[in-house]
């Protein structure tokens, strides 16, 4: 089935001449939702509160939010804006990435309440590949209509990040981390965000492409002037155009390359109307990126490029079955224990059961995700992070495997926001300034995405550089 996309040509931030481009992106799709009297999410990508998040390319643009707030409104909807940063969430840190991001002047233009309510609920969903429930802000389960307003950015994990990941917004505050903690390979983070946009099922996306960002984003990259707009009604056409228009095969992407395989999309399918446009050719992705290899190298440098993206889940595979990662265990204190069974339920691998009225974990099942940790309601699994046999080796060289966090001391002010993101408590703060464990680091980059100093970068281990020569 055809998939359309449309683009439209937009050189600047102006005001009326976003609204002007949204518009003609989102008649030219011709899937624009009956709004009429409906509740309309309208969710844009807030990813920190920083002074300068606008101009640095790092959220969607306010001047888009309110073009779709508009469109909304002139057809009869009543819009509410709603995001849900990583990081601890609080009404003044709400407040702080609502007034920083500009949506704060947007709602109060057109008379909307913004969304403070950071309680969300458990959604179940059966048909998952390897996510049976979320939890997702309220937000989304009292709107009728959800329209996506993301932007086109790099991301030091999954390469790209637009429409897709966007929806990884929805998501409370800290629980980001825990999914980053639970899915450690790229292949199982990517099919838990198929598995959310399956169930969230954004109705509309428009995505902010006027300037987007190039290098090591999604925070600490570097602005790059795109000039379009696009819209469609599926989240997966919408990607796949994008990587089109910044000159990116799509199937080098581990989202879309995961929604292609799971037959969510076809590329031959996505049919992009409008403005013409021809592919960038210099858009810089992250510092290690590298396009899909050739299955049979013949050449040095293609030998280079087949090393370079031997699959990550593989490597992390091998390791865990060698116990040189993840060597967090749980540990359950028999005197708290009552025996409820909510880590039994949680466990995705079954690696627990109950006993004499006591949960028992069974560690050659258990795939360290601390999941059972987080369901305890009386706090009666704590994790043993001490290494073992051979994962002594691995936490002396953990750093040389994947790309690693390190700090900039000359940036870092010691605000915590890093250390306060980590969910394996990899980072701390010491005389002001991030020191990093690399051996616990589960190379999530949340610390990288969330700093607002440009503190922290991405480093190559040393097979890499040598393998870039």
């Amino acid at each position: 089935m055809t998939e359309t996309v449309a683009v439209s040509s937009c050189t600047s931030y102006n005001r009326d001449a976003v609204y002007q481009a949204v518009s003609n992106a989102i008649e030219r799709t011709g899937t624009f939702p009956d709004v009429v009297g409906k509740r309309v999410l309208i969710k844009p990508n807030l990813l920190t509160h920083s002074k300068d998040c606008i101009e640095r390319g790092v959220c969607t643009h306010p001047n888009v939010v309110y073009a779709v707030t508009r469109y909304v409104i002139e057809r009869g909807g009543f819009p509410e804006i709603a995001d849900s940063p990583g990081g601890k969430l609080s009404h003044a840190r709400l407040k702080s990435v609502y007034l920083h991001c500009g949506i704060e002047k947007i709602t109060t233009e057109f008379g909307l309440t913004l969304n403070y309510d950071p309680s969300y609920s458990n959604w179940d969903n059966p048909n998952g590949v390897s996510l049976k429930s979320f939890l997702i802000i309220d937000a989304v389960k009292d709107a009728d209509i959800i329209i996506s307003v993301c932007k086109l950015k790099t991301h030091v994990l999954t390469h790209y990040t637009g429409a897709i990941k966007n929806t990884f917004g929805v998501v409370p505050g800290l629980h980001k981390s825990m999914m980053h903690r639970r899915f450690q390979t790229i292949s199982e983070f990517v099919n838990m965000l198929i598995d959310l946009n399956e169930i969230v099922k954004p109705n509309f996306v428009v995505m902010d492409a006027v300037v987007g960002m190039e290098g090591d984003g999604p925070n600490n990259g570097t602005p790059k002037e795109i000039g379009y707009i696009l819209a469609s009604s599926s989240i997966y056409a919408e990607d796949v155009a994008a990587q089109k228009l910044i000159g990116i095969d799509p199937l080098s992407v581990p989202t879309t390359a995961e929604a292609v395989k799971r037959g969510k999309v076809r590329i031959t399918d996505v049919e992009i109307v409008g403005d013409e446009f021809t592919p960038l050719s210099d858009f810089r992705m992250p510092s290690y990126y590298r396009p899909q290899p050739d299955w049979i190298p013949n050449s040095k440098s293609g030998l280079r490029n087949y090393l370079h993206s031997i699959p990550r889940q593989y490597i992390g595979r091998s390791l865990r079955f060698f116990g040189l990662t993840h060597i967090y265990r749980p540990v359950i204190s028999q005197s708290d224990c009552i025996g409820c069974g909510s880590c039994v339920r949680y466990c995705p691998a079954q690696a627990i059961g109950i006993q004499d009225n006591h949960a028992h974990v069974n560690l050659k099942k258990c795939i360290h995700c601390s999941g059972c940790e987080d369901a305890c309601p009386k706090k009666a699994i704590t994790r043993d992070t001490k290494p073992r046999g051979l994962g002594i080796i691995a936490q002396k060289f953990h750093r040389h495997i994947y790309a690693y966090p390190a700090v900039k001391p000359d940036n870092c002010i010691g605000c915590a926001q890093c250390s306060n993101i980590c969910s394996v408590d990899a980072v701390k703060i010491v005389n002001r300034k991030a020191e990093f464990n690399t051996a616990k680091c589960i190379r999530c980059y949340c610390c990288h995405e969330m700093c607002s100093y440009d503190a922290i970068e991405i480093r190559q281990p040393a097979w890499k550089k040598f393998l870039r020569r």
